[in-house]
């Protein structure tokens, strides 16, 4: 970590900065306009004033160096300086104490952002290691060849040393400047293990133009749209990773046992802010980890990005981390109303800003950029934030169930549980709730002032909390008192009933503990700008939040504001179930898994169109409990859970889908069907397999099933036969009586033998073809799986 007084002694490699402030460059006339740069994601609206409007480091999943879209020459144009950010940031708030290190700032924010991904925490290891090592084949291949930061080119190794033999003939003076100029620097995939040893960064920063007729650059890109495609890396900003690892950690170690001693118990978890996704799917994967006591609510006020929410979310592997999602549709500032009595331990807060840490894609902010642009947000950002801590206080936590686990020392940390830590107190298990704070802005009135209103308004219940763990990552601690200016830059000495919020109280600031959030500048670790803050319910109110139980507001048939849009749930019904288990064979699964989403208007004398899957039974009830034919919540759910089953209009059979089938697997998987393995596959699989197909019992009813007891609709096939189905379209049933016979009409499961993770969907037209009923979308990912053998 630096201090504020501490500045970076190396200088980016890179042509001599200009110094905002000097008269003789902050005229557009005299400034040299940065050649290559263009913005790589969406840029942040003028409407400042809607809270709808999120501005965010998120990659939105698209690869920086995808396709371009072609910029009008305006946009262009744009000269990246601002005078009056230099000033605000350095001459009042002081974020840095020297104009050296300001200039780097400055120089950083003006060069394009790098590509960082990170690889899916949720994957198991040996998957893990299989991709880190692809990586670093990339990597090798990439470490031939070298930037050139004047000329902007890419050069082989043998061409940087021609030009630097050619240096060294000419004249001295003339051979150090030209050495200065043309600096070499070598292409690397870094792996930021200090931070997280999932993620990685592309170095150095270049630009789409200059890389799109390199080959072995595009190459590794399209390595990770495949595998961004499959939910098997995520390509996001690094800043924009940090606050889901904010959360006290997790030890893995202890992972498997943790589940097993704490399945009763109920873990929630809420991000207020979530669209497009890219925290909310880390948060699956860290939060989550398939693990069906476990859940996540994800919230966004914006309408028109719940499809992006929804269908990143839906992206991830493996499938199980999605069966306990809910993607909700309401604004932050009221969404403590609503959510109450429901057992949330951790939330993220990344709240709508002015968004000025995301300068080096926005471009256009330079020339939008004011004085006041942080005082916008600010009442609504206190707002958000007082939402999710009143979340956290009216949560119902008396029916989980806290199991003791046993230390010797009473006041020793034990164990990090998804997101929170337990901690035995006097023979008590106390699990603490967390909030993560955080913008992508550099302002202390969107962060500092923000953070410490949001404490007093709720009473000093909540505490700030030193952020651990991410050691390789450096930022300067949080401001303690901070100016208030106009919009024109004069300070503001006394607070009026408008701003009062914004001015800063040292001497309550000192024993909150600012200093212990981070504000993360951008040439600190080549990233956009970002703030965080970390707090935690105080001990002493985990008791009056264990005890409070606080009714919840419904709409109840009658109301006139009951839209027709709200969905409500409903129990599937048996008759239903029954004969798709008896159909599929399926055993030993809890008929209340399956649940139907209904509107107002839902014909219910027609059979469902989609059948859903929740492996949370809490939150199953939950739903059914509140969001009913007679009273719901006035929250709009946009999704919860997984299609599972679809209709088949013509057949009127239900079809699993992906998704259903990789959830419903361990229920079908006995001694099955195969069809042409040979001997030494089938052994090594029905091995592996061997804890699975202990979780099935024979059912109720000998339909579907053969006479061993298993279901007759899952048939092994061997790869190659997997991806003639993936490309043809079908898959003949040839010398395999037994399939032919025994598998009835209709939907069925094919499961690939050398990688029995994957799994595709047909249905059988006569006694030995089968014809694909998989998406376009999951032939795709399956494809990719296929092509690089990934099974998890």
């Amino acid at each position: 970590m630096l201090n504020n007084n501490e500045t970076i002694t190396n200088p980016p490699s890179s042509p001599t900065m200009r110094n905002p402030m000097n008269p003789t460059t902050t005229n557009p006339t005299n400034m040299k306009k940065l050649e290559e740069e263009e913005s790589t994601t969406t840029n942040p609206t003028n409407n400042n004033n809607n809270p709808t409007n999120k501005t965010t480091n998120e990659e939105h999943f698209v690869d920086n160096l995808a396709p371009q879209t072609k910029k009008t020459k305006l946009y262009e144009d744009i000269i990246p300086e601002s005078e009056k950010f230099y000033n605000y940031y350095f001459n009042i708030q002081k974020i840095v104490e020297t104009k050296e290190e300001m200039s780097k700032l400055i120089y950083t924010l003006q060069q394009p952002l790098p590509l960082t991904f990170r690889i899916n925490d949720a994957l198991p290891e040996n998957l893990i290691l299989q991709i880190k090592k692809q990586i670093e084949n990339f990597k090798l291949e990439l470490n031939k060849f070298y930037f050139n930061e004047k000329e902007k080119i890419i050069v082989t190794e043998s061409e940087m040393l021609q030009e630097k033999s050619q240096q060294s003939q000419e004249g001295l003076q003339e051979s150090l400047q030209k050495s200065q100029e043309n600096n070499f620097v070598m292409l690397d995939i870094l792996n930021l293990k200090d931070i997280d040893p999932l993620i990685y960064q592309v170095v150095p920063n270049i630009s789409k133009k200059k890389i799109k007729n390199f080959n072995e650059f595009l190459k590794f890109r399209d390595f990770l749209i495949k595998l961004n495609d499959i939910g098997f890396v995520t390509r996001q900003e690094l800043v924009s990773m940090i606050p889901p690892l904010c959360f006290t950690k997790k030890l893995k170690s202890q992972h498997n046992t943790l589940q097993e001693n704490t399945l009763s118990q109920i873990y929630g978890y809420v991000d207020m802010c979530s669209a497009p996704g890219s925290k909310s799917t880390q948060m699956c994967e860290y939060l989550l980890q398939c693990q069906p006591n476990k859940f996540l609510i994800c919230n966004d006020i914006d309408k028109k990005r719940l499809h992006t929410l929804n269908t990143n979310i839906n992206n991830r592997m493996p499938y199980q981390l999605l069966s306990n999602i809910i993607i909700t549709h309401h604004n932050a500032i009221t969404l403590h109303q609503l959510l109450k009595n429901i057992p949330i331990y951790g939330i993220i807060c990344d709240a709508v800003c002015s968004g000025d840490g995301t300068l080096r894609k926005s471009v256009d902010l330079w020339q939008r950029w004011n004085y006041d642009l942080g005082h916008v947000n600010h009442v609504n950002q206190i707002s958000i934030l007082v939402s999710a801590m009143n979340i956290i206080l009216n949560a119902n936590y008396s029916n989980n169930n806290n199991d003791t686990i046993n230390n010797d020392n009473n006041n020793e940390k034990i164990s990090d549980n998804g997101g929170h830590l337990i901690i035995k107190n006097n023979n008590k298990e106390e699990e603490m709730r967390e909030i993560i704070y955080s913008t992508c802005s550099l302002n202390p009135i969107e962060n500092e002032a923000v953070v410490s209103e949001a404490i007093r308004r709720t009473g000093n219940k909540f505490e700030i909390i030193p952020i651990e763990g991410l050691s390789g990552l450096k930022y300067k601690e949080g401001l303690v008192t901070w100016k208030v200016t106009d919009k024109f830059g004069n300070l503001l000495n006394s607070p009026n009933e408008n701003n009062k919020t914004m001015f800063p109280k040292e001497e309550e600031n000192k024993l909150l503990n600012l200093e212990r959030t981070m504000r993360i500048l951008p040439h600190l670790n080549n990233s956009g700008g970002f703030y965080v803050a970390k707090l935690r319910l105080k001990t002493e109110n985990l008791v009056d939040s264990l005890q409070k139980k606080v009714k919840n507001k419904v709409y109840n048939s009658k109301d006139k504001n009951r839209d027709k849009n709200l969905i409500y749930f409903k129990k599937v019904n048996e008759e239903i179930l029954k004969e798709i288990y008896n159909f599929y064979g399926l055993n030993n699964l809890d008929y209340n898994h399956f649940i139907l989403q209904i509107q107002k208007d839902t014909n219910l004398s027609k059979l469902p169109k989609k059948i859903f899957y929740i492996s949370n039974l809490y939150l199953v009830n939950y739903l059914l409990k509140n969001y009913n034919e007679e009273s719901i919540l006035p929250i709009k759910i946009y999704n919860a859970g997984i299609v599972c089953f679809e209709l088949d209009n013509q057949t009127k059979r239900y079809f699993l889908t992906c998704q259903g089938a990789t959830h419903l697997l361990p229920y079908l998987l006995q001694s099955t069907n195969v069809a042409l393995p040979s001997a030494n596959v089938a052994s090594t699989l029905e091995e592996g397999l061997s804890a699975v197909s202990a979780m099935s019992a024979s059912g109720n009813s000998d339909e579907g099933k053969n006479n061993n007891g298993v279901s007759t609709q899952l048939v092994k096939i061997k790869k190659e036969e997997m991806v003639s189905l993936l490309k043809n379209g079908k898959l003949l049933l040839e010398d395999n009586e037994k399939v032919q016979k025994e598998m009835k009409m209709g939907p069925c499961v094919l499961q690939c033998v050398e990688l029995p993770n994957l799994v595709a969907i047909g249905n059988k037209i006569n006694y030995n073809l089968i014809q694909l009923k998989t998406s376009k979308d999951d032939v795709e990912k399956l494809l990719t799986k296929l092509e690089y053998d990934y099974n998890f």
